[in-house]
């Protein structure tokens, strides 16, 4: 579902720390998802025709071209995809960035004061109550990862999340 989201985002990442005036240490290196397990490999083949038919620049590698593209793997892993437009940034840095940012425009910022609930009228956000009080608000940014579907769901929004743990190195 956010695929195109994040295709499109994928040149957006290069220009955002000189836009933000902040380095968040963004390097595009790429990921590569791999598995050791024969049976899994069909289901990572289809991810990749999937990802392939939206237009990611994703491939599936197998066997010395994977030892080769991702030193010290163990010798058991059998393929994986590997997408080289994938980056990463360090998330407190990205987050203060964006926070700044958002601040030199206008933006309010409170901090240490959970959310408590959405105030609601005429069907948009007004107000958001929190430990410190309630904050009247024209906008406000839902962005608590998995913790927003169910904040949402208080005021009747499905954010449709799904829970899925990976394990990276």
């Amino acid at each position: 579902v956010e695929m195109p989201l994040a295709i499109y985002s994928i040149e957006l990442w290069g220009d955002l720390e000189a836009e933000l005036e902040a380095d968040w240490h963004y390097r595009r290196q790429g990921m590569t998802v791999v598995t050791d397990d024969e049976k899994l490999i069909p289901a990572l083949v289809q991810r990749v025709k999937n990802e392939q038919s939206l237009g990611l620049g994703i491939e599936l590698v197998r066997g010395s071209d994977l030892h080769e593209l991702v030193a010290g793997l163990s010798p058991r892993i059998l393929a994986g995809s590997h997408c080289p437009t994938d980056g990463h940034a360090d998330p407190l840095s990205t987050i203060n960035a964006f926070v700044g940012a958002a601040q030199r425009l206008g933006a309010r910022t409170k901090w240490h004061c959970p959310l408590e609930s959405l105030v609601v009228e005429t069907d948009r956000i007004a107000a958001v109550k929190t430990s410190g009080g309630t904050i009247g608000c024209r906008y406000a940014i839902l962005a608590a990862g998995y913790w927003s579907r169910s904040i949402a769901a208080a005021v009747g929004v499905d954010l449709p999340f799904v829970y899925f743990p990976l394990q990276m190195m």
